[in-house]
């Protein structure tokens, strides 16, 4: 029933997400050492070769009604909420959660929703967990043969930029 929602951004290529990031870190330089700067903008922004974009599995939705609402603004939205609550069924997960900040290393973001399949969706709902957490869980039970998640996903992306 939420005809006003659409998909505002989809896949991101290495070249953008590192012009994206570059771009915050040249924001903060105007008041903090080129360190300080890099990690601000990694606390905002993930790192090139990081977001899950780059793997085509994460999306960022927006109301179209709404000139803001691909901010913290659409957490106050009944679409967001019905988002939250039900994305599961159809396999994505809110990847950053206002809860999880800590888990996750990024600041709360209501309009960046990731697949990772009807399972996993479904068990990360019902656990409550991020998804920092769910992996670390899968890795001490062997899930990736072997590898870290870590590994596993550099693989993946190693794979989709040949």
């Amino acid at each position: 029933g939420y005809t006003d929602l659409s998909i505002l951004l989809g896949y991101r290529s290495y070249g953008k997400q590192n012009s994206v990031f570059q771009s915050r870190v040249s924001d903060f330089l105007k008041s903090m050492t080129e360190e300080k700067a890099e990690a601000a903008a990694a606390a905002e922004v993930q790192r090139p070769g990081c977001n899950p974009q780059q793997a085509g599995y994460s999306i960022i939705l927006h109301d179209i009604l709404t000139e803001d609402s691909a901010t913290t603004a659409f957490a106050k939205t009944e679409c967001y909420a019905w988002l939250v609550e039900n994305c599961w069924k159809f396999g994505f997960i809110l990847r950053y959660p206002a809860d999880k900040v800590n888990e996750t290393g990024l600041a709360f973001q209501p309009c960046f929703f990731t697949f990772v399949g009807r399972y996993h969706a479904m068990r990360i709902m019902e656990s409550g967990l991020s998804l920092e957490e769910y992996i670390a869980q899968l890795e001490e039970r062997d899930y990736f043969g072997g590898l870290t998640y870590e590994q596993f996903y550099q693989q993946l992306l190693n794979n989709m930029n040949r």
